[in-house]
């Protein structure tokens, strides 16, 4: 765990460590256009949209941001999310 987040609430700790998911294409898209990144972070994390319904066997998920759309997921040991979603467009 980075020193920084040692003594972190709880909820920071889970923004870190978790998988980020939106509610909607429209929200990821809107998240992914808005974002200061540059082009050696956009590579990193790709230009990809999956899509596909996260259950409760799947994980734990953090709150959800309500105004973005967002939250994060700690999957569950032997989840294969890849099972679960499938490519669906590009950002």
């Amino acid at each position: 765990m980075p020193r920084r987040l040692l003594k972190a609430p709880i909820d920071e700790k889970c923004e870190h460590f978790g998988i980020s998911f939106f509610v909607s294409v429209k929200k990821a898209r809107t998240e992914y256009n808005q974002a200061p990144w540059n082009e050696l972070t956009r590579d990193k994390i790709g230009r990809f949209l999956a899509t596909g319904t996260i259950t409760a066997e799947e994980g734990i998920t953090c709150d959800l941001e309500t105004e973005r759309g967002h939250f994060n997921l700690h999957e569950y040991e032997d989840v294969h999310l890849e099972q679960i979603f499938t490519i669906s467009d590009t950002i």
